[in-house]
């Protein structure tokens, strides 16, 4: 657990291997989320919950980051019991079809 809390500190990121997730599922959701974050940023905040709770679902912005690092979907697992916010542009963000 140390080197994923190293890796988020010291470079910002970690890649997760051998999950069994198809990488053209993995592209497909890559390309569907660009899809969202390149739409103007009116359409964006749409889909914000608005609140001011440090695990608000949806779409979120960090104006205190660099623009690459200031926006993020949140979303939970369907069986959590928060309430998840989902885009309705691109159709395919709630479910990215296993194309493979």
């Amino acid at each position: 657990m140390e080197v994923v809390k190293e890796a988020c500190s010291e470079t910002g990121f970690f890649q997760v291997v051998n999950h069994g997730v198809p990488t053209p599922l993995i592209d497909r959701a890559f390309q569907v989320s660009t899809h969202f974050f390149d739409l103007p940023a009116d359409e964006k905040l749409r889909y914000s919950s608005g609140s001011d709770a440090p695990l608000a679902p949806g779409y979120n912005r960090q104006p205190v980051h660099p623009p690459y690092r200031s926006e993020f979907l949140l979303m939970f697992s369907p069986s959590s019991a928060m309430t998840n916010i989902y885009p309705a542009n691109p159709p395919h963000l709630r479910y990215v079809p296993d194309e493979s």
